[in-house]
């Protein structure tokens, strides 16, 4: 399934096919033995559960043998929905658009995993604050197959409420509420939340930046507490 380099890279090895051949590289036994177990664990990672790898070892030349075993296959994708909200299965319909995982397709832990991380994104961006999202797969050894369950508990939506900065001794907050990418009454947006911290490191005025999203209150809003460390500011003098 996989090419030499593909394994080799896997492994964290960037030989040429020059140096495989010519220039005998020389590694201790110990990392043998760490070569197989990562190998080995690299085939699981790609849906190949029930791999071999077998070591020939000799004075001179450590040879490893695969056998791959059938790779396992995703016989169904399933959502579990906390509520019946219109809004959530909006959002998860879009999110499936950039998911890797497919169904009838072979199992990989990476595109399982990220899909979960697509989902809360997907969610977050649209006003649920703290969605979580829990994974599990179900493995059929008999068929060969997983099936991938993914459990939406989107939370309660909330809009965007007061800004506070804590930690400021020499800038200005209504200079600072110019770098905030969010208006107060908004849906929040996990997205903007990161893009308001990002300005405001780019500004070169804080060595550390810290965005805590407080509680939903009961109107349905959530406070943004940003928390700065200032660093040392320099001043620039300028003549004509």
């Amino acid at each position: 399934t996989f090419s030499n380099v593909t394994l080799l890279d896997s492994l964290g090895l960037e030989f040429s096919k020059r140096h495989i051949v010519k220039e005998k590289v020389k590694v201790t036994e110990s990392e043998c033995l760490d070569i197989s177990d990562n190998l080995s664990s690299f085939y699981r990672q790609e849906g190949f559960f029930y791999v071999s790898i077998e070591r020939n070892e000799s004075e001179e030349v450590y040879e490893i043998r695969i056998s791959e075993g059938a790779p396992y296959i995703i016989s169904s994708i399933e959502f579990i929905y906390n509520s019946d909200s219109e809004v959530v299965q909006k959002d998860v319909s879009k999110a499936k658009e950039s998911m890797k995982i497919k169904e009838n397709e072979r199992f990989r832990v990476e595109d399982y995993l990220n899909a979960k991380v697509i989902l809360e994104e997907s969610l977050g961006n649209d006003g649920f604050p703290f969605v979580n999202v829990s994974e599990s797969a179900e493995v059929d050894s008999m068929k060969k197959s997983v099936r991938v369950i993914y459990k939406i508990d989107e939370g309660k939506r909330a809009r965007f409420g007061r800004t506070n900065f804590q930690g400021i001794i020499h800038s200005e907050e209504k200079i600072l509420r110019r770098f905030i990418k969010y208006d107060e009454g908004e849906y929040f947006s996990s997205l903007k939340v990161n893009e308001t911290k990002d300005a405001l490191y780019k500004s070169g005025l804080f060595d550390v930046v810290t965005i805590k999203v407080k509680k939903i209150d009961e109107n349905g809003n959530v406070q943004i507490n940003v928390i700065l460390k200032e660093g040392r500011h320099r001043k620039i003098k300028v003549s004509a």
